[in-house]
C-alpha cells in the first residue's frame, strides 16, 4: 500500500480523499498551561479553503 492508495477525511470539508490530497497541521495540546500532547487536523493539501482553515486553527490559542 502507498500512500496515494489510503484515504483520508479532511476535518474542514468532511470529504474522504485520497492520501496524496491530505495534509497534517499539528499543535500542541495544552491543559492549564501545561503541554500534555498534541492535537492534529487533516486538511485538503489542494484546495485554499482547507488550507485556510488548517492555518486558521493552528494559530488559535486554546
Amino acid at each position: 500500500m502507498t500512500l496515494s492508495d489510503s484515504k483520508w477525511y479532511c476535518h474542514f470539508c468532511g470529504e474522504e480523499r485520497p492520501g496524496e490530497f491530505i495534509s497534517v497541521k499539528t499543535r500542541p495540546l495544552i491543559v492549564n498551561g501545561t503541554p500534555v500532547g498534541q492535537e492534529n487536523q487533516r486538511f485538503c493539501n489542494d484546495r485554499q479553503k482547507c488550507r485556510v482553515g488548517a492555518m486558521m486553527w493552528w494559530a488559535e490559542i486554546k
